[in-house]
């Protein structure tokens, strides 16, 4: 258990004079704009003023409730600097050979950034749902892959990883390959994760992102074949939910 010399020599430690300065520099700045800025604080306090003299009490709860409110933009600042965000930016494909010589894949992904700098941990991609559309109905139609199911990182091999600021990361949605075949999951060899496709085939991919502290991201990717297998399209589009 700490003795209070302790804790005395932590909170000695802790004043730095230069941040102390620079904390109520901020701190009567956003008081100041409180008061005689958007908020206008001042102008009906000032205009009572001329008709009836406040307490003094009054004068000091207004000042006091001004550095409080500064007080809490001065830390929201701050705090939501570090909070962790996620973005979800462009679609990308890769073509790639595996360990048969005879089968090759066209990975699609999209990039995850971190938009903060609180790092993003066990930042996690998940498939809720692949949906096929059908030219005869034409509307979506369900698939096997109608449960949730973890994706993997591209050049990770694993389906949590970290994110940092400045660092983005791409996460594996699905491969095509050349024997007509749609991988809903790469990395591992999970059931009920592989669709026969033919040409022209159009799927929609329901993914959810999220992490540690960070809320979710929802969105919906759409992926067409064409006449071959390596002639892949994907965009994004909005998430339908339920």
């Amino acid at each position: 258990m700490a003795t209070f010399r302790d804790g005395f020599a932590a909170f000695r430690e802790g004043l730095d004079r230069r941040l102390i300065f620079d904390y109520w520099a901020a701190v009567k700045e956003h008081a100041w704009e409180i008061l005689w800025g958007a908020g206008a604080v001042g102008i009906p306090f000032g205009i009572i003023t001329l008709y009836y003299a406040p307490a003094r009490s009054w004068l000091g709860f207004v000042i006091a409730l001004a550095i409080l409110i500064a007080g809490y933009y001065v830390w929201r600042t701050d705090h939501l600097r570090l909070v962790p965000m996620l973005s979800i930016g462009d679609v990308a494909l890769s073509m790639t050979q595996t360990n048969d010589p005879n089968i090759f894949r066209c990975f699609v992904q999209v990039r995850v950034a971190c938009v903060t700098e609180g790092a993003i941990e066990n930042c996690k991609g998940q498939l809720i749902r692949v949906m096929q559309w059908s030219k005869i109905r034409k509307c979506w139609q369900p698939t096997t892959l109608d449960e949730l199911l973890d994706l993997y990182w591209s050049n990770v091999d694993a389906a949590a990883t970290k994110i940092e600021y400045g660092a983005d990361r791409r996460l594996n949605i699905c491969a095509v390959g050349n024997d007509w075949t749609v991988i809903a999951r790469v990395g591992s060899s999970p059931l009920r994760a592989t669709l026969r496709c033919s040409p022209n085939s159009v799927f929609r991919f329901d993914v959810r992102i999220g992490g540690d502290d960070c809320p979710a991201d929802f969105f919906s990717l759409k992926t067409s074949v064409g006449e071959t297998w390596n002639q892949v399209k994907a965009e994004k589009i909005p998430y339908e939910g339920d």
